[in-house]
């Protein structure tokens, strides 16, 4: 049995014990479990990329110092989704995000490589948790990672993963939240998305 059918066996005899505990689980780990299935691939069809120079492989979008390894220049690797500025991707036995900008399509269109929420490659799984838990219109949102005014923390973990910081402020009233992200920072209030810059 190859990798590739070893780890889906692996992952069809963990699921559901994961599914059973999801709703009392450290949010973390639910994170993690929804990243191992979105990047999962489950079809035939494969893309790849070349590396145009030595290239780090990230655990997470949000974590520079997330570096799984160093793939060499001139290196193909299968990638699955655009996300933000990085490919969900798999090397050397890990699952993992490249820079678009550090990598060349292989055998595809980068300008039409957009896959629509509900059928992501190997994601069907993840697609109706998210469906199961915020209903349809939410989990689209969700799965196209958007954010938006008014989303609880789960929704944010469950778009965007973890961010790098979180600042908290208790107040007598209320509690305020600063989440840091590469890029952005949300404004979370009593548990709800309030803005961001």
């Amino acid at each position: 049995m190859d990798k590739r059918k070893l780890f889906i066996t692996s992952l069809l005899i963990v699921i559901p014990t994961l599914c059973a505990v999801a709703d009392n689980a450290d949010p973390g780990v639910v994170l993690d479990w929804q990243l191992s299935e979105m990047i999962r691939q489950d079809t035939a069809e494969y893309y790849y990329v070349k590396t145009n120079s030595t290239t780090r492989f990230f655990s997470d979008v949000e974590n520079m110092s997330s570096v799984l390894s160093m793939i060499p220049k001139d290196i193909e690797v299968q990638v699955f989704e655009p996300i933000g500025d990085y490919y969900s991707a798999y090397f050397d036995g890990s699952y993992g995000f490249l820079f678009i900008s550090k990598v060349e399509p292989v055998n595809f269109d980068p300008n039409i490589f957009q896959v629509k929420p509900e059928t992501l490659p190997g994601d069907q799984d993840k697609y109706a948790f998210l469906v199961e838990k915020y209903g349809q219109k939410d989990a689209d949102l969700i799965t196209s990672r958007k954010v938006w005014k008014g989303m609880t923390k789960d929704m944010i973990l469950d778009s965007w993963g973890k961010p790098k910081q979180i600042d908290r402020y208790i107040g007598e009233t209320s509690v305020k939240e600063e989440w840091y992200y590469r890029n952005k920072v949300l404004f979370v209030r009593d548990g709800k998305l309030e803005g961001w810059k």
